[in-house]
């Protein structure tokens, strides 16, 4: 699939669906008729210039790709707003 027939693709897709995590599912056995497949969230693309790619990750692949460094932890205060 080329990035132009992904976007297409997304183009189409109705707003009933914006919520739908996006995952990449690969199947890899059946028994009878049932499939069995491995599943993960993607969180990330990555453009590959070097091979004119884009590459979609899931979270463990990412931190392989970049590292641990990009994990950025912080706390954030509680506000309370007074609504009118």
């Amino acid at each position: 699939m080329k990035i132009k027939d992904l976007k297409k693709w997304i183009s189409n897709i109705s707003s009933e669906f914006d919520e739908y995590t996006i995952t990449h599912r690969e199947y890899y056995d059946s028994e009878g008729d049932t499939l069995f497949a491995n599943e993960v969230p993607i969180v990330s693309v990555h453009i590959d210039d070097n091979e004119n790619k884009a590459c979609f990750m899931h979270e463990q692949s990412y931190i392989r790709y970049k590292g641990y460094s990009i994990i950025t932890k912080f706390k954030v205060s509680s506000t309370k707003v007074n609504l009118v």
